[in-house]
């Protein structure tokens, strides 16, 4: 059988379109229930990083796993597809991935799964950036930071050290969004991924766009070669 796990979830490479309807339209084609139910967490994901996100299928998608998961009495894969349900949420209802995060969070807490609870809890503080709690997602993501450098889980660690930033720079707080940026940085360099150095220099840009004018040159320069990054990659900044 093939494992569901919530590396599924944690993702911040960024896959091909074909790659991703792929997987979207993978669950059709499986009669196992578990199986099945993986698959549909899968391409929950896969829809909503699609060039035109599926956020409705997407949803739809997760709760159909989180059902036939429940029905296995499988808690991992429930937690799993919970987180799911969580992400498929965020833009549509805070409130209601907020609340999916967290009943994640009590069930990988339950099993013992440390990356899970990482990703639940970055989940959570993603749904308090979704409803504009800034205090509140900073707190949860530290919490969740904080756990991910316990497990060494260092992808983690790059995709919540960028939500503390988005909450810095909707605050307005560019001393403390450009020092995340750089952590951000670092972390990305340290895995040897481009595409995510890319993105963290943009953040690094945005953040030094909020402080002195020494800092917004040198903001500039990692602009410009987030830019180079990204043509090196055959991609365009956003």
């Amino acid at each position: 059988l093939t494992p569901i796990t919530v590396a599924d979830l944690s993702s911040s490479k960024t896959e091909d379109e074909a790659t991703l309807k792929a997987a979207a339209d993978a669950p059709q084609k499986i009669s196992d229930a578990r199986q099945k139910a993986a698959a549909l967490v899968k391409a929950s994901l896969a829809q909503l990083q699609m060039e035109s996100p599926q956020s409705e299928d997407a949803l739809k998608n997760a709760k159909q796993a989180l059902a036939s998961f429940r029905e296995l009495n499988a808690p991992e894969g429930e937690a799993t597809a919970l987180r799911a349900v969580a992400v498929a949420s965020l833009g549509v209802d805070a409130f209601g991935a907020l609340q999916a995060a967290n009943q994640s969070l009590k069930t990988f807490k339950e099993i013992g799964h440390g990356k899970g609870q990482v990703a639940a809890i970055h989940s959570i503080a993603l749904a308090h950036l979704g409803k504009d709690s800034t205090d509140d997602c900073v707190f949860r993501a530290a919490e969740g930071l904080k756990l991910s450098r316990q497990i060494g889980d260092r992808m983690k660690e790059y995709a919540i050290l960028t939500t503390i930033v988005e909450a810095y720079l909707i605050q307005g707080d560019g001393k403390h969004a450009l020092a995340t940026a750089k952590e951000a940085l670092e972390v990305a360099r340290g895995l040897g991924e481009k595409l995510l150095e890319a993105k963290a220099l943009c953040l690094v840009a945005k953040g030094a766009g909020l402080c002195s004018a020494a800092e917004s040159a040198a903001g500039f320069a990692a602009g410009q070669e987030a830019l180079k990054l990204y043509q090196s990659l055959g991609l365009k900044s956003k």
